[in-house]
């Protein structure tokens, strides 16, 4: 029996250009051995949820669920990375430095899940297939009063 399925471009709503956005890091994906230009690396997704709703931004949608946007960095804990841009924002030097020091695994879910931020947005054009894409040009922590609840698709807030 043969499996058939239909080559369909999937529709995606942008999410709006500008900012700063309020949002809280709702999700933490790992993408292993992924080809990218300097070689095979693990890359992870950190999933903001932002405070614009998609209903505002995508026609027939009427419920209250936010947007969201996405930033890929490598999976390594490089001084250099991304990656560590983010936790240095969020985590106190003293604690990071225990944390690093002992050359243990460190639970990157712990220290960033439900983090609060400013999100700039900004949509660039692929090269390779010329699709416009979200891209998350400078993330900020938030002040301590912004307190965005991560939103659960069964449920909501």
């Amino acid at each position: 029996m043969a499996l058939l399925l239909q080559n369909e471009t999937k529709q995606i709503t942008l999410h709006p250009e500008g900012g700063p956005y309020p949002a809280v890091l709702r999700e933490i994906r790992l993408h292993e051995e992924i080809e990218t230009n300097y070689g095979v690396k693990d890359r992870l997704q950190l999933t903001f949820q932002t405070d614009q709703k998609l209903r505002d931004h995508t026609e027939g949608i009427e419920d209250d669920r936010p947007m969201t946007v996405s930033v890929f960095v490598n999976a390594t804990l490089s001084q250099k990375g991304r990656l560590m841009g983010f936790i240095t924002q969020q985590v106190p030097t003293t604690q990071l430095d225990e944390l690093l020091a002992d050359e243990k695994d460190v639970d990157i879910e712990a220290l960033l899940l439900g983090t609060q931020w400013l999100l700039i947005v900004e949509h660039n054009k692929s090269d390779s297939n010329g699709r416009i894409y979200d891209n998350v040009v400078n993330a900020m922590k938030a002040p301590p009063e912004q307190q965005i609840a991560v939103w659960d698709d069964g449920e909501g807030f």
